[in-house]
């Protein structure tokens, strides 16, 4: 339900206000390279929160969540009573086993105030999933406090709020999810240095969709749209490679304002 000045610009950051009246932009007006990814980062929002996929449901739970309430077998029921020790140690077999952890693994163990051993866990996995050291962890900050030359914006993990590591993170691991990445570390790592894999998979996704158009995938999103459901993030992605595409930005609109 998004209208008016909604959509973030891409700017430089020397390029922003000092009031940040300028970051954001009608859709409008918008470049649609800016409405792709903005949109893409509701939809990734929307999956992390588990909002589903059907938009009316989203709007119904947002007036009441007797539902929720009423439903025995709910996942908030059965991880009512796991203490966030618990969490954080699935999130250390999951490094154990080089796999990356669950993103909800990781919003359970930020909700606590304190809690023993986390910061040391959240930079375990920026280390051993991301390869990520030294100033990496981007700092919360206000606008009005950037410097000009953004200097000040990331910072080392271990002199960073816990609350900054955990949603870069959770930010990281939805990058991951979105780039269709897997489980496991190691096939990541595998594939950055040889994609001989994904080559000889004769059902791979990419041959599934190779010859099938981008007017294809936003008659998809029409779709899902019309069906009252949220969009793929892949059909998204699909939709923003050609440079040209008749109709993609007013679909893009559509999104920001149904969803």
């Amino acid at each position: 339900k998004m209208k008016g000045k909604c959509v973030p610009k891409i700017i430089p950051l020397d390029g922003i206000s000092t009031d940040g009246s300028d970051v954001f932009d009608f859709a409008t007006m918008s470049a649609v390279d800016e409405i792709g990814a903005f949109v893409i980062y509701k939809l990734q929002e929307n999956l992390l929160n588990n909002e589903g996929d059907n938009i009316a449901e989203k709007t119904s739970a947002n007036l009441s969540d007797g539902g929720a309430e009423n439903s025995s077998e709910s996942s908030s029921c059965k991880t009512a009573n796991l203490s966030p020790d618990h969490f954080l140690d699935q999130i250390r077999t999951s490094l154990d086993l080089n796999e990356y952890p669950s993103i909800s693994d990781i919003e359970k163990v930020m909700e606590p105030k304190r809690l023993s051993g986390r910061k040391d866990v959240l930079i375990d996995i920026l280390v051993k999933c991301f390869k990520m050291k030294g100033k990496c962890v981007p700092k919360i900050i206000p606008l009005d406090g950037i410097s000009t030359d953004g200097s000040d914006v990331f910072d080392f993990a271990t002199m960073s709020a816990v609350d900054e590591i955990g949603a870069f993170v959770i930010y990281k691991l939805q990058e991951n999810l979105l780039n269709n990445e897997g489980d496991n570390i190691a096939e990541k790592t595998s594939a950055n240095l040889s994609d001989g894999g994904a080559e000889n998979s004769s059902e791979s996704s990419s041959c599934k969709t190779a010859n099938l158009s981008p007017d294809h995938f936003l008659d998809q999103i029409r779709t899902s749209l019309d069906l009252n459901e949220y969009p793929s993030i892949s059909d998204i992605e699909k939709v923003m490679e050609p440079k040209r595409l008749s109709g993609r930005k007013d679909v893009l609109i559509d999104i920001l304002v149904k969803c």
